[in-house]
């Protein structure tokens, strides 16, 4: 609602600005935009924390490239995230719902709360590895992900 309120508004200004005889039009955004969006949240707890990787340290934190929380709305999470160049990259997130910075985990390491990779990767006895995850950014325009919670 908000998004859509500064839209709005920055469309008024800009439509109620006049043009200079001879003056351009502002150029269009270049920038690579990533929207993931996150389905199947149990509930609205909490956050989701998305991290953006390349295959380098992937699932390691000097290998995030970008990082994005996102509020939950009607059991949904969406981050939108500028993506630095054309290349191949992959999502995880985990779903915080105690809001204590982490995935919390019950014996052997099962997660006790959400979490998923991007191309909806089901990992059997350990995360999944960055090839199964992958996909191609373009490097131009925006590119949608959307993922499915896992518990």
């Amino acid at each position: 609602m908000r998004r859509a309120l500064l839209l709005g508004s920055s469309l008024v200004v800009l439509l109620a600005a006049p043009l200079a005889v001879g003056q351009a039009l502002p150029a269009p955004s270049t920038q690579a935009t990533l929207v993931a969006t996150v389905v199947g949240l149990r509930n609205n707890n909490g956050i989701v924390d998305l991290g953006l990787y390349q295959s380098a340290y992937w699932l390691q934190d000097r290998g995030r490239i970008t990082r994005c929380r996102a509020r939950i709305t009607n059991r949904v999470a969406t981050c939108t995230m500028n993506v630095p160049a054309a290349g191949t990259y992959a999502l995880a997130f985990g779903h915080d719902e105690n809001i204590n910075g982490r995935v919390d985990q019950g014996f052997l390491g099962i997660p006790l709360e959400g979490y998923g990779f991007s191309n909806d990767v089901r990992p059997v006895l350990s995360a999944p590895g960055f090839d199964a995850c992958r996909f191609v950014h373009r490097g131009v325009g925006s590119m949608a992900v959307r993922m499915t919670a896992q518990y």
